[in-house]
């Protein structure tokens, strides 16, 4: 079993309308977990939050996923249509199912999901619910993989008036001193400061320009198109982008699988500028490893996508505090405090 890097509590109400939540890291900084009640008796459930699926999905067929959802035991719940997933090795047949969920506190009284023996896998063959059993996707309807007459999640917390505010937010913490939160249907309250909003500008995920990254106060690259992921570590680039980038580091060579290498003692001043503002991305951040020669695995690494985006994972998320506005369709980022 994976090992739970910070401890699980149940949510606290912050105030009318938002709801804010304390997740559970699990690996690498590329899993976010936490717990919500489902069906009639109420059991608790954890779903991976996921911000690059639109798709609620509940695995039932594997005992060792911790707080599996034991669906017969609802009185509550209606299943519909069979549905199948097209995976990248082989499909996997569900049911269309709906239940009452509880958002923390406040009952959803109709969410659509996906009732599944066994876990369908996104384009990569990775599990959508391989951590927790269960998946809530906060991107987009329209790259919902479930049949366009069931609601998002989303979708539903808007329908219902569950949130003051169509919006979510995320703070990754950097440690286990500060606990990473989720809040729907607003901010956390103890952020202080200004958003600084940027346009979606390809609906569907959160896909936002990135104006540029400076290395020591220069800028090396400019105008990227880049998706918010907090189901991924590193910074996901086009490999022309990154051998680019690691040409300008001192002593950096390549790895494998797409990652490169610094020197232990190179000291680099990195940012990325969004909104006309430049938010850091500390060097402690930006190392996700050592290996045995003392050379320091880099955040940045290359993609094997052929579409020209970048993607942007907690290993830059971990500095900023992001906000996710789903009726405005725009992504805010503040300093983390």
């Amino acid at each position: 079993m994976l090992n739970r890097l910070v401890a699980k509590e149940i949510p606290r109400r912050v105030d009318r309308g938002s709801w804010d939540g304390k997740l559970n890291r699990v690996g690498n900084d590329d899993s976010w977990v936490g717990k919500m009640n489902i069906g009639t008796p109420w059991q608790e459930v954890e779903f991976e939050f996921d911000t690059m699926s639109a798709s609620t999905i509940i695995e039932i067929g594997n005992e060792e996923l911790g707080s599996l959802f034991r669906h017969t035991e609802s009185s509550s719940l209606s299943r519909t249509e069979q549905y199948v997933f097209q995976n990248s090795e082989g499909d996997t047949t569900c049911r269309i199912a709906t239940d009452i969920m509880s958002v923390w506190g406040l009952p959803i009284t109709k969410q659509s999901f996906a009732l599944c023996k066994s876990s369908p896998t996104d384009l990569s063959g990775n599990p959508y619910t391989g951590v927790s059993g269960g998946l809530i996707g906060l991107a987009f309807p329209s790259i919902s993989q479930l049949p366009s007459s069931h609601s998002p999640f989303l979708d539903v917390l808007s329908m219902e008036n569950v949130m003051a505010s169509p919006l979510f937010s995320f703070r990754i913490s950097r440690d286990t001193i500060f606990p990473s939160t989720i809040t729907l249907g607003g901010v956390n309250n103890a952020i202080i400061g200004s958003f600084y909003w940027t346009p979606v500008v390809t609906e569907g995920y959160w896909q936002v320009l990135f104006q540029a990254i400076r290395l020591d106060k220069q800028a090396i690259l400019k105008d990227m198109h880049a998706i918010i992921d907090i189901s991924t570590t590193a910074i996901i680039a086009p490999p022309s982008y990154v051998r680019k980038f690691y040409e300008m580091i001192d002593g950096a060579r390549p790895l494998n699988e797409g990652l490169w290498l610094i020197r232990g003692d190179a000291k680099i001043e990195l940012s990325f500028r969004l909104s006309n503002q430049d938010f850091p991305f500390s060097q402690e951040s930006f190392i996700l490893g050592v290996d045995q020669s003392g050379m320091c695995v880099g955040a940045i690494a290359e993609s094997s996508l052929k579409e020209d985006v970048w993607i942007i994972g907690t290993s830059f998320l971990k500095n900023v505090v992001t906000a996710f506005d789903y009726e405005n369709t725009r992504v805010g980022f503040t300093w983390f405090m």
